[in-house]
């Protein structure tokens, strides 16, 4: 019993509840496109057929008992388990609507996919006994129980058939905290779009929004505020680069064009003295100078403009009517 747990029960329930975090952002979950997953999730269940084929038996839940051996066994548990994986991420997506669960259902029908899922915890158990003594009866051959030591049976993906302490503190975190931390499934896409649309000054900043978005791992949750903060360090990566390659191509220290454009941005304002020191140590007549002013300007503006996020920095009007 728990009656000399008091303390801890509490802290665990507080834990799983999500009390404690009850400010939390929410959660945005990047993950592929719903047609590319549902062509992965095809391409697994006819993994699946063409083991029922190689051993001849028909593709049915029931016929996995007729497959010979713990090697063709744990073949089916590692097809299997590959399917059960994508279909659970497919029943994730919102955009699957009556028609599309009837194609998915096409693809293997759902009583026999939970059959399968019967099956496979059975087959799974089985196996994972034979694991758990190391073999020592020698009921295996060296090479099947090889195979067999390195499976990762993944009882998660099927844990709603589960009823155990781990599923009812599931249970109370989904329901306490599901209105201060919820999460949102979305594919690169859509938070491209969504951050193209939430501010009209990063219009211009597309091709860097895309950039940016395909460099965030799938399957690892950020929350909005992870997401802002990673573009502007995306950003400041991206414009130091810019910046170290137009030091290069006008011969100038990247220590200088930084100071210049930090100054600039600081400021809110361009000065035309700091700008023309940049180029003092060169021996050129006006005329040289101030086209050398103007095509390093060209260059240097765009970054500028990114890093002022659609703020207007006074003095720029005068190059950008020369580009």
């Amino acid at each position: 019993d728990f009656r000399n747990q008091h303390n801890e029960v509490d802290e665990a329930v507080a834990l799983f509840s999500g009390l404690d975090n009850a400010e939390k952002s929410k959660e945005i979950w990047i993950v592929e496109d719903y047609s590319i997953v549902k062509e992965k999730y095809i391409d697994a269940v006819n993994e699946l057929k063409k083991l029922f084929n190689n051993s001849g038996i028909k593709f049915e839940a029931s016929e996995v008992y007729n497959l010979h051996g713990n090697t063709a066994r744990s073949d089916f548990i590692e097809c299997f388990k590959e399917v059960q994986k994508i279909k659970t991420t497919l029943d994730q997506y919102v955009e699957i609507d009556a028609n599309e669960k009837d194609v998915l259902n096409e693809i293997l029908p759902e009583k026999e996919l939970e059959r399968f899922r019967g099956v496979y915890l059975d087959i799974a158990q089985t196996l994972k006994e034979v694991q758990k003594n190391n073999n020592a009866d020698g009921s295996v051959s060296e090479e099947e129980y090889a195979k067999l030591e390195n499976i990762d049976f993944e009882y998660v993906l099927f844990s709603s058939a589960l009823i155990d302490y781990d599923y009812i503190m599931a249970l109370i975190s989904q329901y306490t905290s599901m209105k201060s931390s919820e999460k949102e499934y979305i594919t690169q896409k859509e938070l491209i779009k969504t951050l193209l649309r939430s501010t009209s000054n990063l219009i211009d900043e597309s091709n860097d929004i895309i950039a940016y978005v395909e460099t965030l791992k799938m399957g690892v949750p950020l929350t909005k505020e992870q997401i802002i903060e990673g573009y502007k360090k995306y950003k400041e990566i991206k414009s130091n680069e810019e910046i170290e390659k137009i030091a290069k191509d006008f011969q100038l220290k990247y220590h200088d064009v930084k100071e210049f454009v930090d100054n600039t941005i600081r400021r809110m304002r361009l000065d035309s003295d700091e700008l023309t020191e940049l180029f003092e140590d060169r021996d050129l007549d006006w005329k040289a100078s101030g086209e050398l002013e103007d095509s390093f300007m060209h260059r240097l503006i765009p970054v500028i403009n990114k890093l002022a996020n659609g703020n207007t920095i006074r003095g720029l009007e005068v190059y950008d009517n020369n580009q």
